[in-house]
């Protein structure tokens, strides 16, 4: 996909991404909005942390960027997930 490194192209395929979205509504509901993302430097990496409401409750995108800007890490976690 574009924007992602080689490692998350390889091991995460459009196929897995869309069943991880599936799986993710099928627990809390369909989406609705983000909020206001949080923005931090962790090694070499920019880490943006964004609150994600769904119909049955509250979750956290979590996007790792590389230092050229392409997404090395994508998940979807509770929000206490420190």
């Amino acid at each position: 996909m574009a924007g992602f490194d080689a490692t998350m192209t390889a091991r995460l395929p459009v196929d897995q991404l869309a069943a991880a979205w599936n799986q993710i509504v099928g627990i809390v509901g369909s989406y609705q909005r983000m909020g206001e993302p949080l923005v931090r430097r962790l090694g070499d990496y920019t880490v943006v942390d964004i609150p994600l409401t769904f119909d049955g409750g509250q979750m956290k995108g979590r996007v790792s960027y590389t230092t050229e800007g392409q997404v090395s890490g994508l998940f979807i976690v509770t929000p206490e997930t420190p």
